[in-house]
């Protein structure tokens, strides 16, 4: 079931029942609901309190937005709180986790780990055992930033299209991630920035597979396998690098041919 975000006013509570169509409380989340927010109310936060119970559901998507969107634990106690994303068809794409709108003008939607002034923590947990795909649907190209650290053993991360079209945007992730699944970028004009703090913003063990798009490498990373395919491209900032123990693989064209811009290291 989609359930529409239609709060008026500033109310930014998840778990408020009203703040939902058909109205929501904390315990009512299905698996495969779909949490919509649209342009109502003035709330740019959406606070999920986790002490009042972990989040289960299918994916969230962003249909109409002109703002920015916050979504994080608001738990006055401290811990760590479970937001899974089990998959959804949005967009006539299936497997999705995560979608954003067309609205213009480009807003941000964010995946906090905590918010301001919460001891609590948010931990994704990538819940489809097929793929789990990332959709920032906007050509102004809107943009998502999750520093919450995302989960799931052996679970695929994929920035896609959506069916009939590319996307675009950026989609940084600057937590220290430990799913374990291949990460790839399949989205025409669209990018995944890797950009933790002192680095590893994913498990050194991961693979990499730049289809169609960029992935851009913004702290020191090792990755096991990475490949280059012929509309993807990798670049890794002045000062990074990026250590691979298995595989560079950019089929028929050499770097530096176009594919590949930075230091890379064999390990």
């Amino acid at each position: 079931m989609t359930r529409q975000w239609t709060n008026t006013g500033a109310a930014n509570d998840w778990y408020t029942a009203a703040n939902w169509t058909p109205a929501t409380a904390a315990g009512a989340w299905l698996p495969g609901d779909i949490a919509e927010f649209n342009n109502t109310g003035t709330a740019t936060l959406a606070d999920i309190n986790m002490s009042a119970g972990n989040l289960s559901l299918g994916a969230i998507s962003i249909m109409t937005r002109t703002r920015d969107l916050t979504i994080g634990n608001s738990s006055p106690v401290a811990g760590t709180g479970i937001l899974q994303l089990n998959g959804a068809t949005v967009k006539g794409a299936s497997n999705v986790v995560l979608s954003t709108g067309t609205n213009i003008p480009p807003y941000t939607l964010y995946l906090e780990d905590r918010l301001s002034g919460s001891p609590g923590h948010m931990e994704i947990v990538l819940g489809n055992s097929t793929d789990n795909v990332v959709l920032l649907d906007n050509e102004m190209g809107s943009a998502m930033k999750i520093s919450a650290t995302i989960s799931g053993a052996g679970k695929k991360l994929t920035l896609g299209m959506k069916p009939g079209g590319g996307s675009a945007g950026i989609l940084t992730l600057s937590g220290a991630n430990t799913y374990t699944g291949i990460t790839t970028v399949n989205a025409r004009h669209g990018s995944i920035v890797l950009a933790r703090f002192g680095g590893g913003t994913l498990p050194a063990t991961n693979d990499v597979a730049i289809i169609d798009g960029k992935m851009t490498i913004k702290s020191n990373q090792t990755l096991r396998n990475v490949k280059v395919g012929g509309l993807g491209f990798l670049e890794i900032d002045p000062g990074v690098v990026l250590t691979i123990t298995g595989v560079l693989d950019l089929g028929t064209t050499l770097s530096p041919g176009g594919k590949v811009k930075g230091t890379v290291l064999f390990a």
